[in-house]
């Protein structure tokens, strides 16, 4: 899978809201709550190469906020 399918994906993926909350520890209070809140989505403009054109694709940046302690991080 390409770069550029792999990013029609994950934005489908949030259009149809079919989003994985991150299974990790917070970096904030170092515990792992049972799942993370979205707090927002941010869209981006991401600029790649295919060969010697330079391809610009919309996605968007997840915020999550972790219940425990109410701090937010961006998943990229």
């Amino acid at each position: 899978m390409d770069n550029e399918e792999m990013i029609k994906n994950y934005t489908a993926g949030i259009a149809r809201r079919k989003i994985s909350p991150p299974d990790i520890v917070c970096r904030n209070c170092h515990q792992k709550p049972v799942s993370y809140e979205l707090h927002e989505t941010r869209k981006r403009q991401m600029r790649f190469f295919l060969g010697d054109i330079v391809t610009v694709m919309v996605s968007f940046l997840l915020r999550w906020q972790c219940p425990l302690c109410n701090s937010t991080f961006t998943e990229l």
